[in-house]
């Protein structure tokens, strides 16, 4: 797979090798998390992640794969492209 073009503005480029964005069990998602609040191309990265599937791994933009399956059956996929604000809820 290719990188998807909003990823040269992405704040993931700039962070550190100790931050894991594909974590595995019982590893914390919170500093990749923590860099996604604050990356400009966030709101690309959530729509680009949701259109790739419930199959996609990782944190993407400060979302794991479990909280962007439940957005998709939530119906926030649908919204995600015509959303001018950030559409990841608290607690997803």
């Amino acid at each position: 797979m290719s990188r998807p073009s909003f990823h040269e503005d992405a704040a993931c480029r700039e962070a550190p090798l100790s931050v894991t964005w594909f974590p595995g069990r019982g590893q914390s998602t919170a500093p990749a998390v923590k860099i996604c609040a604050s990356c400009l191309a966030a709101d690309e990265c959530l729509v680009w992640a949701l259109d790739h599937g419930d199959d996609l791994q990782g944190i993407w933009s400060g979302t794991t794969q479990r909280q962007r399956q439940r957005m998709r059956r939530a119906g926030l996929a649908t919204h995600a492209v015509h959303s001018p604000y950030r559409l990841v809820p608290s607690g997803w």
